[in-house]
């Protein structure tokens, strides 16, 4: 099962000796050492903050309690994120079953999509026309910068009281 998990599975014993780890945590670990709960550490060596939450993490483990963070490490001119997720075993005092997960590409598409989002609005907000949208009660979820000049609101100010047969005119 461990062998087969997607993710870098490490197991250390009380004194953070390794006792068992599968072939992904092996490939995680191959540009920095021998793959150990150090080695692992050393992924996250290049920024002392991250460094610090790894080693927190790590601390919360030996005390009994299960956490996960997500961490980056920069290696070189390579970025890299994971969730690093330490789980005491049941039963085996000290030991410490570690999950490591490669979310990099995750990441990546999260900030494309991010990124596009961030387009789509400043087109949006800077188009000829006005645009909104509303929810099934009439109250406004989206408005554009244009549609909010022509009201005469700002968008705060429409999005959080507005609702759309409030400018409505009568003919």
């Amino acid at each position: 099962v461990m062998e087969g998990s997607r993710g870098g599975r490490l197991i250390t014993d009380s004194a953070d000796n390794t006792v068992y780890c599968n072939t992904r945590f092996r490939d995680i670990c191959k540009d920095v050492g021998n793959p150990s709960l150090k080695t692992l550490s050393r992924l996250f060596q290049g920024d002392e903050e991250t460094l610090a939450h790894f080693r927190m993490l790590a601390e919360q483990a030996q005390r009994g309690l299960t956490d996960s963070i997500e961490l980056q490490s920069r290696l070189g001119d390579r970025e890299a994120w994971y969730v690093v997720t330490a789980q005491p075993i049941s039963g085996w005092a000290g030991y410490v079953h570690w999950r490591v997960d490669d979310i990099t590409q995750r990441r990546a598409i999260d900030r494309a999509i991010r990124e596009e989002r961030e387009k789509l609005i400043d087109f949006t907000d800077n188009a000829p026309v006005g645009f909104f949208s509303v929810n099934e009660e009439g109250r406004f979820v989206f408005v554009n910068a244009t549609l909010a000049r022509w009201l005469g609101e700002d968008i705060e100010t429409i999005l959080s009281k507005g609702r759309l047969h409030t400018y409505f005119q009568d003919v």
